[in-house]
């Protein structure tokens, strides 16, 4: 259980560190790369903005010669018609929140003109996501795909030279969103990086749908449709010609563009992106973007606007975009009065047959949403579309590794670190007769009623029983012993004379020290929690013990098969009539009562309705205490606890406990699997940001930029543990992070 956060909290200490100690790289790189607004409102490095002295601070995108990029283009390991220089500048220059961008630039002197052999333009996280990590991201160009240009020669060179320039702009990793993820650029990635010994982290990826245009065209449509769906298709197209013949047009030349972008411009807006307000046209920057940059393609062959017609009727137009062997469908609108008549359907089935009679077209990219209604069931082939992350961390000996270098592979809550054989075990304790040894039979020293260990954990609060009560390590007087050797900050105690929904600012304390609390717990009126009783190898191995019963009982043979990792242990001596007000911990819990008579109370709060997210996010990073309803009564199930009796507790799960007219003792044997660490790993995360005026939604709702945050979370707080070492530290910790009253308990200490 978390009371407070504990002394060994990573939360606590990277709370203080990031907002008080400076340990501030995580904010000041991301603020020192020049780009502070958001993506939304398109603020961002300009040239005077850069200071003349930093030669090393990324370039504007706009600085970047036309020329030289566009001879970078016709050599690119693989196409990106998206980041084609007539296309991105014109982004750049106008489009809606996706202006005023820089460049990661690769040159290569060796004939003794520079020559551009990689590129890619980017912006900072905070104006990508809206929080300050020392990281750059590939710009948005107006289309869903940022596979950087690579000169197909120098594809090694070109890599190494785009990270060193991140490197030195202060970043220290590099994302790519939306990139082809088996594509020829990616290939070279990997090879580049495999050289560093550096992977490349996949933080999500889809699937889309994409056309092979060495086909033949009425083959492809036939194995993709049907015959009976060709033939409603051709149904659809007669009655079409019932309003003038049916024809296929397009415009090629930078004329015929500039004469037809209206066209496609008003069909776009006819529809429900021109009720949305989303449409090219309805926002004036984006409407210039787009006609200067088709217009500017065309004058290269590298832009084609198609049209479906009726008669003298424009029922359907899209843009295509083409960079060497491929094609990108880069947006559609239909006539929506012909709706019924299919007109988006007709357009690309005339768009593949077009371009697979295109003998310089090898394959075309839908960059379409994954799982499409339109495209998905005509272009059968599928693209591996992803977001990856790539550490710009300069490559050292593993035994130099700065600690302040990201950790990878915590992005990812499936990877697991290399585990050595465990240390040597002491002696198993006998435990009211039963003899506990991992290797041989498990004693049941835990047990539910109806089969609840395999069908309600962990998902709901269950009884348990148990053979703890009793035992040597768990008497008053060996408590006492404890509470002489454990650190003081990881003892707390109080007043037991406290609210269900205690403010925790005024929470009455108890003078006395620790080891007369429980010497005098029957008269002291004292609540008191022992934290992280782990530390001691008896007690460790009596948690241990007990939660690996509970792993042969699910049907594993040990802790970690069954999930059961960063195992921590709490006592809790209690005076009679003492309340534990209402609070919620952050991890799983198989709560013992060992002496007295207890009432446990647990709330379901699954849909948020009684503690929100954001009273958990400050529950867990401020102060553990939660205001209190009697409203929440119907949500509740009580434990009526005695010697040997107990309950599980999952995780977030808010409670309140009270004791009767006995003095009590019992203990929590907790847990944290790897998803639990993630998502308190994030919630610690969130709350710095809230703390600096960034407020971030809950763990799950933005899954690849969680992932993010987790990777310079982790990394912040292997930085700051060895700060966690001495009493004083912590003590200034958990100050600067939970307040001034947030070291109450540490009176005298």
């Amino acid at each position: 259980m978390f009371l407070l956060v504990s002394a060994d909290s990573n939360g606590e200490a990277a709370c203080a560190a990031f907002l008080a100690t400076g340990i501030g790289d995580v904010v000041d790189i991301a603020n020192s790369a020049g780009m502070h607004g958001s993506r939304a409102t398109g603020a961002g490095m300009t040239a005077a903005s850069r200071p003349a002295s930093a030669p090393n601070a990324l370039v504007p995108l706009a600085a970047i010669a036309p020329e030289p990029w566009r001879a970078l283009a016709q050599q690119a390991v693989e196409p990106n018609g998206y980041y084609l220089a007539d296309w991105e500048l014109a982004v750049n220059a106008s489009a809606r929140g996706r202006t005023d961008v820089a460049a990661l630039s690769a040159w290569m002197s060796d004939t003794g003109t520079p020559r551009l052999i990689g590129l890619l333009p980017v912006i900072t996280a905070r104006r990508a996501y809206r929080i300050p990590l020392p990281a750059l991201v590939s710009a948005d160009p107006y289309g869903t795909l940022s596979t950087p240009l690579l000169d197909r020669n120098m594809a090694s060179d070109a890599i190494t030279r785009l990270l060193q320039q991140a490197r030195k702009a202060g970043a220290h990793a590099l994302i790519l969103e939306n990139v082809s993820l088996d594509g020829a650029a990616m290939q070279e990635i990997r090879k580049s990086l495999a050289m560093q010994d550096l992977v490349p982290r996949i933080l999500q990826s889809h699937a889309r749908a994409c056309l092979d245009a060495t086909r033949d065209a009425e083959d492809l449509l036939r194995d993709a449709l049907g015959a009976k769906k060709l033939k409603e298709l051709r149904r659809q197209r007669n009655r079409l010609a019932e309003h003038g013949d049916v024809t296929f047009h397009i415009a090629r030349t930078p004329a015929e563009i500039a004469a037809t972008i209206d066209t496609f411009l008003t069909l776009e807006a006819s529809g429900w992106k021109g009720k949305r307000g989303t449409a090219l046209m309805q926002d004036a920057g984006d409407n210039t973007f787009i006609r200067s940059a088709t217009k500017a393609l065309a004058e290269h062959g590298q832009c084609e606007i198609v049209t479906l017609r009726a008669g003298d009727t424009p029922v359907a137009s899209g843009v295509l975009l083409r960079h060497l062997d491929r094609a990108f469908y880069f947006k559609l609108g239909v006539d929506e009065r012909f709706a019924k008549l299919s007109p988006g359907v007709q357009l690309t089935l005339d768009v593949t047959r077009h371009l697979c009679a295109d003998p310089v077209i090898a394959s075309a990219d839908s960059t379409a949403n994954a799982g499409h209604p339109m495209i998905d069931p005509i272009w059968r082939g599928r693209l591996a579309i992803g977001d990856v992350l790539i550490s710009a961390a300069q490559a050292r000996p593993a035994r130099l590794a700065d600690s302040r270098r990201i950790d990878l592979a915590s992005l990812d809550p499936r990877a697991t670190a290399t585990r050595g054989p465990l240390p040597p075990q002491p002696p198993p304790l006998d435990i009211r007769g039963s003899t506990m040894n991992a290797a041989t039979d498990v004693a049941p020293v835990i047990s539910a009623a109806n089969q609840s260990l395999k069908n309600d954990f962990p998902l709901k609060p269950f009884a348990i029983k148990h053979k703890l009560a009793g035992h040597p390590l768990l008497t008053l007087q060996r408590i006492a012993q404890l509470a002489s050797e454990l650190p003081r900050d990881l003892i707390e105690y109080n007043s037991g004379k406290v609210a269900i929904s205690q403010d925790p600012d005024a929470i009455p304390s108890v003078d006395l020290d620790p080891v007369e609390v429980v010497n005098r717990i029957e008269t002291a009126g004292a609540w008191m929690v022992l934290k992280r009783i782990e530390n001691s190898p008896e007690y460790r191995q009596l948690l241990e013990d007990t939660l690996l019963s509970v792993a042969r009982a699910r049907g594993f043979n040990s802790l970690l098969d069954a999930g059961f990792e960063q195992l921590e242990g709490f006592l809790f001596v209690s005076s009679p009539n003492s309340t534990t007000p209402f609070h919620l911990d952050s991890e799983d819990n198989f709560f013992v009562q060992i002496h007295g008579e207890k009432f446990f109370t647990i709330y379901d709060n699954k849909d948020r309705a009684i503690v929100s997210d954001d009273e958990i996010e400050r529950s867990m990073t401020k102060h553990r205490n939660l205001k209190f309803d009697d409203s929440f009564g119907p949500r509740a199930v009580e434990f009526h606890m005695f010697d040997g009796d107990g309950c599980y507790v999952p995780y977030q799960w808010p409670h309140w406990v009270r004791t009767a007219g006995s003095f009590s003792i019992s203990m929590a044997i907790t847990w944290k699997t790897k998803e639990v660490r993630r998502v308190n790993d994030l919630h610690f995360f969130n709350s710095m940001l809230r703390g600096i005026g960034l407020p971030q939604k809950p763990p799950g709702q933005q899954p690849v930029l969680d992932m993010l945050k987790l990777a310079f979370y982790r990394t912040v707080t292997t930085a700051i543990k060895p700060l966690r070492s001495s009493l004083a530290m912590r003590k200034l910790l958990r100050r600067i992070a939970l307040g001034k009253k947030a070291n109450y308990y540490l009176k005298g200490a």
